[in-house]
Formats: C-alpha cells, structure tokens, sequence
C-alpha cells in the first residue's frame, strides 16, 4: 500500500513545533541564571542576543505546518468534486476521508503563538487563528472545526502572556 501523512502525523509535527519556543525560552532562562558561570561575557552576551532573535521560530513554522494542512485539504476537495461547477461548496459529509484540519491544530499554533515570548505580535496571531478556524468550520461543515473553549482560551492566555512581557 502507500504510505500517506496522516491529519495524526500532522498534529504530531505541529506539535514538536509548538514546544520549540517554550522550550528555547526555558533553555534561555537556565542559561542566564548561570551566566555568572561564564568566564567570557562577551561571547555570553552574544548566545542570549541569538537567543532572543530565534523566539517565535517554533510557532511560525507551526503555522506553516497548519497552512500546509488547509492547503492539503482544499485543493483535495476540489479534486473530489466536493466545490461545485459555480464555485460554491457543499458541507463535507461524514465520509469524505482526506486529511483535513481539525481545531487542535488551530489549538496547538495558537499556544505555540502564546507562548512564543513575542508578546503583542502572538496575541494577534492567535486571535487570527481563532478566525481563521470560525471561517473554516463556517464554511466547510467540519465538525472537527468545531470552535472550542480551549481556542478561545489560547487567545485570553496570549494577550494575558503579552500585557506581562
């Protein structure tokens, strides 16, 4: 048989980018509290500033990750016929099986913009990722598109997060 990603090896990619700035910026901190270790300042100074500059890695390729998805999704929607010959779409039916995007990789991105330490900038970015996914289920039908409370709430803790920062 052929071996095809799954919307599971989908989430398992955009996951690993997800924890990517978390765990860079815990690796950070652990660096700079035990930069009195350091017998080099300068070179010290200069990994924290790259440091610094990588943040939000991890979450914009999460979001490529999440765009490949959607993008995987449409045109195979396209090539079942499922958009009609005026252009406008039918709701998915409960059997229409192909990779498609499911809120949890909408959740996923948005945390990995919350807690990306970029402050206003992955606030934003999540509250466009909760509109994206609206427009997404509005439009396809996917139940699995479904806006939950955990969408919603990567929103609250990303403007919460950047109002700290």
């Amino acid at each position: 048989g052929k071996l095809c990603p799954t919307s599971v090896t989908f989430g398992t990619v955009l996951s690993m980018y997800a924890a990517a700035d978390r765990l860079r910026k815990e690796n950070l901190s652990m660096n700079q509290s035990r930069s009195w270790l350091t017998r080099n300042v300068e070179s010290s100074t200069q990994k924290i500033v790259s440091d610094v500059e990588y943040l939000g890695w991890g979450a914009e390729n999460a979001e490529r990750v999440l765009e490949w998805i959607i993008g995987l999704s449409e045109r195979e929607r396209r090539s079942r016929g499922i958009y009609s010959a005026d252009g406008s779409h039918h709701h998915a039916s409960g059997h229409d099986m192909f990779i498609r995007p499911c809120v949890q990789h909408f959740v996923t991105t948005s945390h990995a913009w919350a807690n990306s330490g970029k402050g206003i900038e992955g606030a934003k970015r999540c509250e466009s990722l909760k509109n994206r996914n609206i427009s997404l289920y509005e439009s396809t039908g996917y139940a699995e598109l479904r806006p939950n409370v955990l969408l919603f709430g990567s929103v609250i803790d990303a403007y919460a997060k950047a109002n700290e920062e």
